[in-house]
């Protein structure tokens, strides 16, 4: 049972990070076309307004890419309180950055693991 539910949090956290990693990439993407318009924009000397419904709708991609990507932030800090209720400690996969700390979890000097050496 133990096995079965650390292999299935090992999967969901490689999913949440791989989300993660998605909508990063897709802000980053998102904020190259912007800027790519704004500076074909400018070389081509044509009028602002030309093309400004493909801005505004850019710009909403963004705002919409911005709001998933804070949901799924969101969703990762709920899976930490999911993850301490199935009795599982931390695991940490990707990028090496220390998962959201549950409110409970020790902090500081009273962690009980300790990074030895960093690769």
């Amino acid at each position: 049972m133990l096995n079965q539910r650390l292999s299935l949090a090992r999967r969901i956290a490689s999913d949440i990070n791989e989300s993660e990693r998605a909508a990063d990439l897709m802000v980053c993407k998102i904020a190259t076309l912007i800027s790519g318009l704004s500076e074909a924009r400018m070389a081509t000397n044509v009028p602002a307004s030309m093309g400004q419904d493909a801005f505004d709708n850019a710009g909403e991609a963004m705002a919409l890419a911005m709001k998933l990507r804070s949901r799924l932030v969101a969703a990762h800090e709920n899976l930490v309180t999911v993850r301490a209720q199935a009795g599982l400690g931390p695991y940490a996969i990707g990028d090496g950055s220390d998962c959201p700390p549950l409110p409970s979890e020790p902090t500081g000097e009273d962690k009980p693991l300790k990074l030895v050496s960093a690769a």
